[in-house]
């Protein structure tokens, strides 16, 4: 189910789960970096689904490059955001993760 365009337009104060693609995320922080900026200034973890999808190509690249921009624009590089990947094609191959 989609969320329709009136209601992402009155987000003032957000709060549980965002589920978002990168694309999208690069488009917030591009053109609503104030709106970023305060909501989720206490972003507490970053959750990323089917990792493996990212490892070793450019989405990969675009996705590490957005989350740095979010960290920096956030005000944590110096405590930066603790990022969980899932994937069930993984396993315990934990190696893929390191390289």
């Amino acid at each position: 189910m989609s969320v329709p365009p009136s209601k992402k337009r009155s987000i003032d104060h957000p709060n549980g789960i965002l589920l978002i693609t990168t694309e999208s995320l690069e488009s917030l922080l591009i053109n609503k970096s104030e709106l970023v900026s305060s909501s989720m200034r206490n972003l507490k973890y970053i959750c990323i689904d089917e990792f493996h999808a990212f490892i070793g190509n450019e989405r990969g690249q675009q996705m590490l490059s957005l989350l740095s921009r979010l960290e920096h624009l956030i005000g944590r590089t110096s405590d930066p955001i603790p990022r969980i990947a899932l994937s069930a094609t993984f396993g315990d191959d934990i190696e893929a993760i390191h390289s």
